[in-house]
């Protein structure tokens, strides 16, 4: 059998062959695409990391092991201005520690890192948005089959931490703010007796009027939302709660 290759033949072979190789560049592209932007089920990727970020403010609980007791119950509390609470509380001891903090999310959007001053840093394998895998001290798995898993709660239930906080305090306009050096946060002074006290003995100190001193307090700190519109914005209040001190020539520690 003769096959036919008059001019108009070839040009349908090369209007096939176009059209061929264009299907094949394109699939070829798909698949580099797709390649980059999946992940496999279960493991941390940048879906889950801009998922974490929109649904901020959330809060993620469980319970993890402890070397000398049951376990430790972790609540950990993450708001939209990249500031958290934490707070562990010991089974059996009847005893918990607060802290509070920045937190961020590596470049690579696999983990999500929280700081509390220059040397205390934790960081979580961000499993999927709803789960956060404690890592070890160096940001690597633990090799267990324990359980270092935090789940997002259902709904967002900030704790209250007490703990003691420096920073810068000031008085004006008839309203006491304080901007701790952990968070950079200001927040609104309660007007209760212990807050006339902090007030008081500003007017005494300081030198200038609507001046900044520098402060120690034992405080207890509310961060509240308050739905407005399509945002989500949070009350930030903070309660004098025990003894404090002004230090006018005071200053945060370097971080």
């Amino acid at each position: 059998m003769q096959v036919s290759d008059s001019p108009g033949d070839r040009s349908h072979r090369n209007e096939f062959l176009k059209l061929t190789l264009r299907l094949v560049l394109l699939c070829v592209f798909l698949c580099l695409l797709f390649s980059g932007t999946n992940t496999a089920i279960g493991s941390p990727g940048d879906q889950a990391s801009q998922e974490l970020l929109v649904t901020a403010p959330a809060t993620f609980t469980g319970m993890l092991p402890c070397a000398d007791c049951p376990g430790i119950e972790y609540h950990l509390d993450l708001f939209p201005a990249r500031y958290y609470f934490m707070r562990m509380t010991y089974l059996e001891r009847n005893t918990h520690f607060d802290e509070i903090g920045r937190w961020s999310v590596s470049t690579n959007g696999k983990k999500l890192v929280l700081r509390s001053g220059a040397t205390t840093k934790t960081q979580f394998a961000i499993r999927e948005a709803k789960i956060l895998r404690m890592l070890d001290g160096n940001g690597n798995e633990i090799p267990t089959k324990l359980n270092y898993d935090l789940h997002r709660a259902a709904a967002f239930s900030p704790i209250e931490p007490r703990l003691k906080l420096q920073g810068s305090y000031k008085y004006s306009g008839a309203r006491g703010t304080f901007t701790d050096c952990l968070t950079g946060n200001n927040w609104r002074i309660v007007g209760d007796q212990s807050g006339a006290g902090l007030q008081k003995a500003y007017l005494d100190a300081r030198t200038t009027a609507g001046a900044s001193l520098f402060a120690t307090i034992d405080a207890k700190l509310a961060a509240k939302p308050k739905l407005g519109g399509n945002a989500i914005a949070i009350d930030q209040t903070l309660t004098v709660a025990g003894p404090f001190q002004l230090n006018p020539g005071g200053s945060c520690p370097s971080n």
